[in-house]
């Protein structure tokens, strides 16, 4: 059971992220981003309680061997107490460890810390850049380091790292670090690639 609202509330925790959603529960203030949490657990308890407790209402219902005279259903109500703190406690845990990671190189660390420091790292180091060709974004990519390289209707787009603007015939223009972005400047930032 601890497995599964571990995985449960982590996946739901990830999905906040890719979505956008957490940079708006962000802006909340922090007594409203509690009381999302709070109703983020309730939600997924209620949902983890309600797939486990008829497994084990079947458990009971075929009268397994007892130790001592506790009644079934007393044991039933213990045994779904004890899933509430274990699905409570690991929800918890979820969406409390969630937020941290760490970027290593080579068994170093280049960045221990939550995401948006490691996104603010990247800041302004992020450019896309929109080319005609295959030839254009090759030199591009021979310049400078390239997170990455997407088909577009006008020709390519590349998002190049560079502390400033790429100098190069294409169109350059900031844009926004992903964790992607930010992840291969922290790896990158002592190599120069020239």
């Amino acid at each position: 059971m601890a497995a599964l609202t571990v995985v449960f509330c982590a996946d739901t925790y990830l999905m906040e992220i890719q979505s956008g959603r957490r940079e708006v529960f962000r802006l909340w203030d922090n007594r409203k981003q509690a009381l999302a949490v709070y109703k983020r657990l309730a939600v997924q308890m209620i949902y983890l309680t309600a797939v486990s407790a008829p497994g084990y209402a079947m458990f009971f219902w075929q009268k397994p061997y007892r130790f001592g005279s506790v009644p079934s259903p007393a044991l039933f109500g213990i045994s779904m107490a004890v899933f509430g703190v274990n699905i409570l406690l690991w929800g918890m845990a979820s969406v409390t460890t969630c937020s941290q990671l760490a970027v290593m190189n080579k068994g170093r660390f280049l960045y221990a810390g939550n995401m948006r420091e490691l996104l603010m790292q990247a800041r302004k180091r992020i450019w896309l850049c929109c080319v005609d060709d295959e030839n254009e974004a090759h030199r591009i990519e021979t310049q400078y380091q390239v997170s990455s390289k997407q088909f577009a209707d006008r020709g390519l787009q590349l998002r190049v790292i560079s502390e400033e603007k790429p100098h190069v015939t294409a169109t350059c223009v900031p844009c926004e670090a992903t964790l992607e972005d930010a992840y291969i400047y922290m790896s990158n930032r002592d190599i120069d690639i020239r």
